[in-house]
């Protein structure tokens, strides 16, 4: 009797993971202000998932638009910038992780010197998006996504 409730609670588990990931990748595409990066960031705190911690490090990276004070905005920065990357070392052949980052580098201003993977990451993504086990739906998307961010930056 006991091994169809622990199954049961498996599988609960299991679509509940599911449904925060689709979430965190919704609401991750809507932030435009900040109140949504607040609301993004409130939502993402709970989630005890690696699979999310590239969007949250970007969302915190995203935190430096919002503040006057330059010290800040490079804390912002550094500190999710080198959160992001510390995952992508550890996960290199993560396709979320790679689009949050080519995102990510496709939008902060030269100076700051963070797009030097921009074109490995478009690349990588494009080359195995089809194999990978993201939703389709979510696939469609990157591939869209990633062919814009190719022809805005003529890469």
């Amino acid at each position: 009797m006991r091994w169809p409730m622990v199954i049961g609670l498996m599988l609960a588990s299991v679509m509940t993971w599911s449904q925060q990931m689709d979430e965190i990748r919704k609401q991750f595409h809507t932030i435009d202000n900040e109140e949504s990066l607040k609301a993004f960031i409130e939502l993402s705190s709970g989630v005890d998932d690696k699979k999310a911690s590239p969007y949250i490090e970007a969302a915190h990276m995203r935190q430096a638009i919002y503040t006057n004070n330059p010290f800040k905005k490079m804390k912002f920065f550094s500190k999710g910038k080198n959160k992001l990357e510390q995952y992508i070392n550890q996960n290199p052949f993560d396709i979320e992780a790679r689009y949050v980052r080519a995102l990510v580098q496709s939008e902060v201003p030269v100076f700051l010197k963070y797009n030097e993977q921009l074109n490995s990451d478009t690349t990588y993504i494009l080359d195995n998006i089809d194999d990978s086990s993201l939703p389709s739906y979510y696939k469609e998307m990157l591939k869209q996504a990633i062919h814009q961010l190719i022809k805005n930056h003529q890469l």
